[in-house]
C-alpha cells in the first residue's frame, strides 16, 4: 500500500471571504490567520491591497475553482512574501484548495512555509508571479488533482527535513530563462519518499524541471525512494539534473515499455530531455 496524505478540507471554525475586509485586521500589511480555521473565498477576484497572509497553527484556505477565484495583492511591497508561516513540522496542517494566485510582483514569494506536519496543495494555481516558494521541514507534503504553476519566474524549492515529497498530475510552464521548477537544495533529508508522477513541464529550452544537489540524502533506499513515473518533459534544457543514484534509488516507470527517443509510453520527452533523463535513471516496463 502506498503512503496515502489525506485532504484536509474543514477545520473547526469557518470564515467567508469576499473581500479583503473579512480577514482579520492588518497590522502593518500583515494579515494573521486564526488558528484551526477555514477560509472560504467567494467567487470573483479578492485582492488583498498590499497585504500579505500568515498562517495561524492550522489553516484551510478554500476557493470555488481555479477559474472562479483569484486571490492576488494589488501594492504588495517588492521583495516580500504572501504567506508564510514559522509552524511545528510535527503538529500544524495546510490544505491550499480551488483558488489561483496571479499577478504578484516578479521579486515576490508566493509561499514560504517552515514547519508543518502535513501541507497539501489540490487543484490550485499559481501564475505570473514570482517564486512558487520556499517549502522547509514538512513532514508530508504534496501538490495533485491538477495543480498549475505557469509564468513565474521560479519554482519550488525544498529544503530541511522530509517524510515524503509527493507530486501527482501537476503542470509546469514558464518562460523565464534558467528557471527550475523543483528544487531540492542541499543538505536536505527525505525519509521514505520523492515521487513525481503524472506531471507535465514545459520550458522555452533552457529550463530545468526536477533539480536535486548531489548533498540531498534519501533515508529509505529499499525501494526506488525517488520516482518518475509517467510524466511529460518539452522544451526542457534538462528533465532531472544533479542526481546521482543508483538503479535501486531511482526509477522511471513507463507504461508500455516504448522507448525510442521521443516516445515513453505515451509521454512524450523532447531532446535533449530524453537523453538526460535516459542516463539519470533506469527504465522499467510496467506490468
Amino acid at each position: 500500500m502506498g503512503l496515502i496524505i489525506p485532504n484536509q478540507t474543514e477545520l473547526s471554525n469557518k470564515v467567508l471571504i469576499n473581500s479583503v475586509q473579512d480577514f482579520p485586521t492588518p497590522v502593518g500589511n500583515v494579515i494573521q490567520l486564526e488558528d484551526n480555521t477555514t477560509y472560504e473565498f467567494a467567487n470573483g477576484t479578492i485582492d488583498l491591497e498590499g497585504n500579505r497572509l500568515v498562517l495561524g497553527l492550522s489553516n484551510v484556505l478554500i476557493g470555488q475553482g481555479i477559474f472562479q477565484t483569484f486571490l492576488t495583492s494589488t501594492g504588495l511591497p517588492t521583495g516580500e512574501t504572501f504567506i508564510s508561516v514559522l509552524g511545528d513540522p510535527n503538529v500544524n496542517i495546510y490544505t491550499f484548495q480551488s483558488f489561483t494566485i496571479q499577478g504578484l510582483p516578479t521579486d515576490t514569494i508566493t509561499f514560504d512555509i517552515d514547519g508543518a506536519g502535513l501541507l497539501i496543495m489540490t487543484t490550485m494555481s499559481v501564475q505570473n508571479s514570482g517564486a512558487v516558494g520556499n517549502i522547509a521541514n514538512v513532514n508530508g507534503f504534496r501538490a495533485n488533482n491538477l495543480c498549475q504553476f505557469g509564468g513565474n519566474q521560479s519554482g519550488f524549492v525544498f529544503s530541511g527535513s522530509f517524510y515524503a515529497l509527493i507530486f501527482d498530475r501537476v503542470s509546469f510552464q514558464s518562460d523565464a530563462a534558467l528557471s527550475t521548477y523543483i528544487t531540492i537544495a542541499a543538505g536536505t533529508t527525505i525519509g521514505f519518499t520523492l515521487t513525481v508522477s503524472g506531471c507535465y513541464f514545459i520550458g522555452n529550452g533552457t529550463n530545468t524541471a526536477i533539480n536535486i544537489d548531489p548533498t540531498v540524502t534519501f533515508l529509505f533506499t529499499q525501494n526506488a525512494p525517488f520516482t518518475v513515473l509517467g510524466c511529460s518533459f518539452l522544451f526542457m534544457a534538462n528533465s532531472v539534473s544533479g542526481y546521482s543514484g543508483t538503479e535501486l534509488q531511482c526509477k522511471f516507470r513507463v507504461n508500455n515499455g516504448l522507448q525510442d527517443t521521443h516516445l515513453y509510453g505515451g509521454y512524450y520527452l523532447t531532446t535533449p530531455s530524453a537523453n538526460a533523463i535516459a542516463s539519470t535513471g533506469v527504465f522499467e516496463k510496467m506490468e
